[in-house]
């Protein structure tokens, strides 16, 4: 994974939001939502892809946003859009590898000093994110500062669909009744073709 925005028409990433967007986002009347007390939607491709990448100091929303190209959030709340398209899609299987692992599912580990992140998976983590880009704090009382580098780690977990340093030493399959031996590790179970179309394409860096 990874962001510098989706790129333009014609390319991988943009014609998959631009075809998908709707079916995705079907069961949310066509909008992507993010945030808590305070959220950022967007009800269209094209309003996503006008927003990012987004830029500026990461901080909280002050106010309910449609279809915004900036917001007080900076960066954050980009980062924050970019982890929840990659868990949307995935989840309604447009970026699923070999495995068949949803990205949302996976475990994140390798964290003992945040014992409110470590185990939890990447999913749960999203909602602590949108707590916390609706101005709210988790129940662990995590800052932006201590959270957002994770976000980011997470997005270029998967660029050009090889797991990346992170992804292998802090990402897990989710627990099943019949766990797979790492093939060296747990996360290439997932298959290198996962993420790779939107993390080849949106890359951040």
């Amino acid at each position: 994974m990874g962001w510098r925005g989706l790129g333009p028409t014609g390319t991988p990433a943009a014609t998959l939001l631009t075809n998908d967007f709707n079916t995705v986002y079907a069961g949310t009347f066509d909008e992507l939502t993010v945030g808590s007390t305070y959220t950022m939607s967007f009800d269209s491709a094209s309003a996503v892809e006008a927003y990012l990448p987004a830029s500026g100091t990461p901080g909280p929303l002050v106010a309910n946003l449609l279809d915004q190209t900036t917001s007080s959030s900076g960066s954050f709340g980009g980062d924050v859009v970019a982890l929840t398209l990659d868990v949307n899609f995935s989840s309604a299987g447009f970026l699923t590898g070999s495995s068949g692992y949803s990205f949302g599912s996976l475990v994140i580990t390798g964290f003992p000093a945040l014992t409110g992140i470590e185990g939890i998976t990447v999913g749960q983590f999203l909602g602590q994110l949108d707590t916390l880009l609706g101005g709210g704090s988790p129940s662990d009382g995590y800052t932006i500062d201590e959270l957002d580098p994770i976000a980011i780690e997470l997005e270029n977990s998967f660029t050009d669909g090889i797991p990346s340093t992170f992804a292998q030493d802090n990402l897990l399959p989710p627990p099943t009744t019949v766990v797979p031996t790492p093939e060296p590790s747990g996360v290439l179970l997932l298959g290198v073709a996962m993420l790779g179309l939107m993390g080849k394409a949106l890359s951040r860096k």
